[in-house]
């Protein structure tokens, strides 16, 4: 019997670059490689704009004896998304799906609207709220109202990734201290009494950001770090948690993100010296939360499979949400010098291909 094809929806760039994938593309494509061959699937990489309702073939790359090739194969049945949602791509995902299609981690936008969103989603439910840092829309008065409730804030857009645009505000007593990007001098640091500084203002008029109390995050050698958790659904169909990608700040900034000048490593070395955390309890506090708050949302958005959580854990092992990315970034996160940062972190790649072939099964009876 031949096997079935699970589809892998992709970006143009990547799909390109299967027909001779370099560093950790290739590591990548062999863990997904054996998570096919170990459920029985033939997983294919697919472009969103060659999958018709009506279309019987359609092209893909697949493993071949000399690599990937590019061939027609009959339609999959099951899809595997990894491109963000647009407006644009609607009609023809609903098309898809109401033809029979099933398209796993393709959500409407009301999910990467905004931050905002998914804090007032998360917010109604009692057993998640204790673990919410306070938020608010952005605003010059919503702003004075914290500075006046907490001494060290998180400002940041409501919508978008990679931590661009992201401000840290401080209270150093005589003043305080706003910190933030600037893209020819890097960081910038800003004391100010009273009248809040031009940029600021201005950044939080014309663009939507928010308003978050800072976390006491945990720290690693004096710097303050987070957790990206990655939750994504099993050969099972249920929530696991499938890897823990510590992010450490810059040193002096409050701000993890890789790109603003943290670094990532394996949580478990992170907490091998830590004077009040083992990774043990600290691993089994965040994936209890990461699974509670992921079925929370799926309630919500049915066809989520794969999400990238940040949460933060204070000294005493409470978790607290930051954000969650249904496209979380792997790649820059997982590697380093194109390998794999840890070898746990292979589950990541081959999780959603198990779920893949859950759904087919599903499907067939």
């Amino acid at each position: 019997m031949t096997k079935p094809y699970l589809g892998i929806i992709c970006y143009k760039k990547r799909w390109k670059s299967l027909s001779s994938p370099k560093g950790k593309l290739k590591r990548q494509l062999k863990y997904i490689e054996a998570a096919g061959k170990e459920n029985g699937v033939i997983p294919c990489f697919v472009r969103l704009s060659h999958i018709s309702s009506g279309k019987e073939k359609i092209q893909a790359y697949i493993k071949g004896k000399d690599g990937y090739e590019l061939q027609k194969i009959p339609c999959p049945d099951v899809f595997y998304n990894r491109v963000l949602d647009s407006p644009s791509k609607r009609p023809k995902i609903k098309r898809l799906t109401d033809a029979g299609k099933i398209i796993f981690n393709m959500i409407n936008a009301d999910f990467t609207r905004g931050k905002y969103v998914i804090w007032k989603l998360l917010n109604e439910n009692p057993e998640i709220r204790p673990h919410l840092p306070d938020t608010k829309k952005a605003t010059v008065e919503n702003l004075l109202k914290m500075m006046n409730t907490y001494d060290s804030l998180i400002v940041k857009p409501d919508t978008g990734a990679t931590g661009f645009g992201v401000m840290s505000l401080v209270n150093g007593g005589e003043s305080w201290c706003l910190s933030l990007t600037n893209d020819k001098r890097g960081w910038e640091d800003i004391h100010f009494k009273g009248k809040l500084p031009e940029i600021l203002e201005q950044r939080i008029t014309d663009y939507a950001y928010i308003i978050q109390e800072r976390i006491p995050l945990a720290t690693y050698k004096e710097e303050p770090f987070d957790i990206r958790t990655v939750v994504q659904k099993n050969k099972l169909g249920i929530w696991e948690t499938t890897g823990y990608i510590a992010k450490v700040a810059g040193k002096g900034r409050l701000i993890t993100n890789l790109t603003r000048g943290g670094t990532s490593f394996p949580l478990e070395e992170i907490l091998s010296s830590h004077p009040s955390l083992t990774y043990e309890k600290a691993a089994e506090n965040i994936s209890a939360f990461a699974v509670k708050t992921a079925g929370y949302l799926s309630k919500k958005y049915p066809d989520l499979g794969d999400l990238g959580m940040d949460i933060g854990i204070t000294s005493e092992g409470f978790p607290f949400f930051i954000e969650v990315n249904y496209m979380s970034d792997y790649d820059t996160l997982c590697f380093r010098n194109d390998k794999l940062i840890s070898k746990r972190w292979e589950k990541i790649y081959k999780t959603p291909i198990e779920y893949g072939a859950y759904l087919i099964e599903q499907i067939d009876q």
